[in-house]
């Protein structure tokens, strides 16, 4: 079996959902949005439309990544990671891993940085980390707006921090 699935954790999110949307175009059937919320992940899925399908994952408990893996070729994290089980397990796997949080570039080149590295070239496993959060999610609202009001002559995102809700 050819693995083909890409799986978008926190898929039915903002940003997420995004992504989904912009990948569905390109890869019809192929996408997976991945969240503890099998209803809400497969309302986001039925609403994108393109083959788009929703699979219950929940990063605190092993077996959910595992069933939630199978059949996935690219992961694409678009949640905080209390811990790394979601990397580890695509590492293990020899997945293609994103993360669009800035959480996991904690790992600077230190010891775990290098861990981390070398199961990942052991495994053949590709990882991105940090990927879009800061200073990415300005160029999504860009996108947004660009595709609701028309291309725009110049941007100049200003950033802000809002309180967790």
């Amino acid at each position: 079996m050819n693995p083909q699935g890409i799986l978008i954790v926190g898929g039915y999110g903002i940003v997420g959902r995004r992504i989904a949307i912009e990948l569905a175009r390109d890869y019809p059937g192929r996408l997976i949005l991945g969240g503890r919320s099998l209803a809400r992940a497969e309302a986001a899925a039925t609403a994108i439309g393109l083959g788009v399908r929703g699979q219950r994952i929940d990063i605190a408990i092993p077996s959910s990544i595992v069933t939630a893996l199978e059949g996935v070729a690219v992961v694409i994290s678009c949640i905080d990671q209390p811990g790394r089980k979601l990397l580890w397990a695509t590492i293990e796997r020899g997945l293609h891993y994103t993360d669009i949080t800035p959480h996991l570039t904690e790992l600077g080149r230190g010891s775990a940085f290098e861990k981390i590295d070398a199961a990942a070239r052991a495994s053949g496993a590709r990882l991105v980390l940090g990927a879009g959060i800061v200073p990415g999610i300005s160029s999504v609202m860009v996108r947004s707006l660009a595709d609701a009001l028309g291309e725009p002559m110049r941007s100049r995102p200003h950033f802000c921090f809002l309180p967790t809700m």
